[in-house]
């Protein structure tokens, strides 16, 4: 394998991305509203001064998610063997340039390729906002732009039920973005990124024929990491959702959560309180009604 970036690579992961989208259960756009509050900086390389790292900084912003659903095992098998490409590749291509590898030298590499596993709910999604005007507490930002965007994957593997209820083992990748640009006085915007993986449990009830509520909780065990630097700050989020199935081939969905997160390793916390309604075609018919609860 060359030294120079993949692009066959790359398309061949489109592609199968692709196929993955074509093998899912159901799409569904929404309209997402987020209120982000970003703590002052507090780490050793803290701008005296500066309001984008002295200040406090909370914007609200609404925009879009789009999500795929899949309950044929494909999108969660096509992420894993993904994630263990990349890093088979990673460790290899150090490894050849330790040994005098260079440009064009060829390497190879192996990483387990995940089969599917069928009837378990994966999800895949993508969520973007922006808004003028942030409110921080060292300077006036009225003038100033916000703008938000999260990937998110989770997977349900392990579902346990008790009586007519489901309480559900829930894993996620997660990546978010906060950015903040045009804050008087500051030499450089506020830009926090956020990539953990979450575990957590979810509690489905089936409060009426055709409508299910659940409760959920989740931590990100990453967030021990920050005690390296000395400074911790609560890592936790709560959150309910509601699904109602309106036909064989429509599903309104409402959820609304707050979590609680340290960034920067600790130096910043960020506080956020989201609402997110959407709505979900399924060409898998009522059949994915059912995988839902399994």
């Amino acid at each position: 394998m060359s030294l120079l970036p993949n692009t066959a690579g790359a398309v061949r992961w489109s592609l199968v991305a692709v196929v993955a989208l074509v093998a899912g259960c159901g799409i569904g756009y929404g309209q997402k509203v987020q209120s982000s509050t970003i703590g002052r900086y507090d780490g050793d390389y803290n701008i005296d001064g500066d309001p984008g790292y002295e200040g406090t900084t909370a914007y609200a912003t609404t925009g879009h998610s789009v999500t795929l659903y899949d309950t044929s095992g494909i999108l969660l098998s096509v992420a894993s063997g993904a994630g263990a490409a990349y890093t088979a590749r990673q460790k290899a291509e150090a490894a050849a340039i330790e040994r005098g590898g260079k440009a064009g030298d060829r390497f190879s590499y192996s990483y387990q390729v995940y089969m599917p596993v069928p009837d378990k709910l994966t999800t895949l999604s993508y969520a973007w906002g922006d808004t003028t005007g942030v409110d921080n507490s060292r300077a006036d930002g009225a003038a100033a732009t916000g703008s938000y965007f999260e990937f998110d994957l989770t997977a349900r593997p392990k579902t346990w039920f008790i009586g007519g209820d489901q309480l559900t083992l829930v894993m996620s990748a997660n990546w978010q973005n906060w950015t903040v640009t045009g804050i008087p006085g500051a030499l450089f915007p506020v830009d926090v990124d956020r990539i953990g993986m979450p575990v957590g449990l979810s509690y489905g009830h089936l409060l009426v024929p055709h409508v299910q509520v659940e409760g959920r909780v989740a931590w990100d065990p990453l967030s021990l990491a920050t005690f390296i630097n000395g400074a911790h700050h609560a890592d936790y989020s709560a959150g309910v959702h509601a699904s109602a199935l309106i036909a064989s081939w429509l599903r309104v969905e409402a959820d609304g959560s707050y979590q609680r997160m340290p960034l920067d390793f600790g130096k910043r916390d960020l506080r956020e309180l989201t609402a997110n309604v959407n709505l979900v075609l399924w060409w898998d018919g009522p059949e994915f009604w059912r995988a839902t609860h399994k």
